[in-house]
């Protein structure tokens, strides 16, 4: 999975963040749950902007089986992501591909460095840089 990284923090400071994060999560709290609690995002740039509190406990377990915990989300270092974050769609196990089909991936969107909208969905500043948020940039 290849997409860029979101700096709120860094670029427009601690205010602006809780604020685009708020309309993030009311995005997603207004969007359509799959069956197993997991929300459905207009943006998928809307999971880089959240952090792992933010996460509900089926997204928690979908991102855990993808290889994420709460250190490797928060942490900007791509060496300490997950082996999932270096795979391109095909490389992904079924289970993987399962549990990124519940947060909204598929073949094209996983291997894309785009965050891609379903619906009209909330608009952020993108950064590619990898000292950025819980993101991915293009390695």
């Amino acid at each position: 999975m290849y997409f860029n990284s979101i700096s709120l923090l860094s670029k427009t400071g601690a205010g602006s963040f809780v604020v685009a994060l708020s309309i993030a999560l009311a995005a997603m709290s207004g969007q359509a749950h799959a069956e197993d609690g997991v929300r459905i995002p207009a943006n998928l740039c809307s999971w880089e902007i959240m952090g792992w509190r933010d996460l509900n406990g089926a997204e928690r377990l979908a991102w855990s089986g993808l290889g994420w915990t709460m250190h490797n989300w928060h942490h900007a270092r791509s060496e300490n992501y997950p082996a999932s974050y270096r795979k391109s769609w095909p490389e992904l196990s079924d289970t993987e591909k399962l549990l990124a089909g519940k947060l909204g991936f598929n073949a094209e969107t996983w291997d894309t460095d785009e965050c891609p909208s379903y619906s009209a969905g909330v608009q952020v500043e993108q950064d590619t840089s990898e000292q950025a948020g819980t993101g991915k940039s293009a390695d």
